[in-house]
């Protein structure tokens, strides 16, 4: 699956995305509701997109987060920690069988110290049947303040 996302991703030209029309519609959505929950700071919406046994990583050095309890403590934190997140943008880079590669910008406010933060990464995505993710390993940067 890998090669096949990267030969995708070199193959790709201006507005083309890689997979079928109902793979990148799957992607697309999920990912709106994601972005929705993270918008809205909703830890329920967000721990809901995700199966029960699912695998989190945002950081690729730290273990993966691991099933609905440590996914949700995570988003409570999102939640509690930030505030007046802007509009989250993102690019679909390519939606292959269950997996789905996107380019997201996101800039909010931390709570303390009110601090403004612009992020900018990639996320890899798989659904399962149901469309729960069932892993999702993301990379970002902070643009410097």
């Amino acid at each position: 699956m890998a090669a096949s996302l990267l030969f995708c991703l070199t193959a790709a030209r201006g507005d083309d995305v890689c997979g079928s029309a109902a793979e990148r519609a799957a992607a697309s959505g999920w990912f709106e509701l994601y972005k929705s929950a993270w918008e809205h700071r909703d830890a329920s919406a967000a721990t809901a997109l995700f199966a029960k046994d699912a695998e989190y990583s945002g950081d690729p050095f730290d273990a993966p987060l691991r099933g609905e309890e440590q996914i949700r403590r995570y988003w409570d934190e999102v939640a509690s920690g930030q505030r007046t997140v802007g509009a989250v943008g993102y690019q679909l880079l390519s939606a292959q069988a269950s997996t789905a590669l996107v380019r997201w910008r996101a800039v909010f406010v931390r709570v303390a110290p009110g601090q403004r933060v612009e992020l900018e990464g990639i996320a890899q995505y798989s659904l399962n049947r149901e469309g729960k993710c069932t892993h999702f390993f993301e990379w970002w940067n902070r643009k410097p303040s």
